[in-house]
Order: structure tokens, then C-alpha cells, then sequence
């Protein structure tokens, strides 16, 4: 089961006694930074939580192994997020 965007803010809300539209929006301010920063190839850690990052994918090759066809799949950037080892 997965929480969206909205039933996380309701759980933050009512656990910190505040607006849902405000918590919403800080959600939603988190995520905008993590993104910029993530842009920028920097990380971001948050303590006892985990960190964002980016990860560089090499080149590589793959198959369409019904039309027997190679494929070349482009260097490419990815977002990773590594939990803290208390949550793992």
C-alpha cells in the first residue's frame, strides 16, 4: 500500500496540529527543493532519515528480443534515495 501526497499531509497535519494546506505546501516546497538541488547534481541528507542523489548510469545495450533488434541505451542520470542504516 502507498500514501499519496494528500493522505501524507492529512497524517502530518493532525499529528502536528496544523492546517492541511499549510503542511501541503511545505510538502510540496521539500520536494521543489530536492529536485533544484538534485539539478544540480548536489545531494541532499537529511539525517537519521537518508539522502537524495544522483547517480550516473553508463551506456549500454539492450535487447528487443521478439524483433531481434539491439538497442543502444543513452548515458543518462538517475535520482537515488539511500534510507539511513536505522531504517534498514
Amino acid at each position: 500500500m502507498s500514501t499519496t501526497k494528500d493522505q501524507l499531509s492529512a497524517l502530518i497535519a493532525d499529528k502536528t496540529n496544523q492546517d492541511k494546506v499549510v503542511v501541503k505546501k511545505t510538502i510540496e516546497a521539500f520536494m521543489d527543493v530536492v529536485n533544484e538541488e538534485m539539478k544540480k547534481r548536489h545531494s541532499v541528507q537529511l539525517r537519521g532519515f537518508g539522502t537524495f542523489h544522483v547517480v550516473r548510469r553508463k551506456a549500454t545495450f539492450g535487447r528487443n528480443i521478439s524483433k531481434g533488434i539491439i538497442l543502444s541505451i543513452p548515458e543518462r542520470d538517475e535520482a537515488v534515495f539511500k534510507f539511513s542504516k536505522k531504517y534498514v
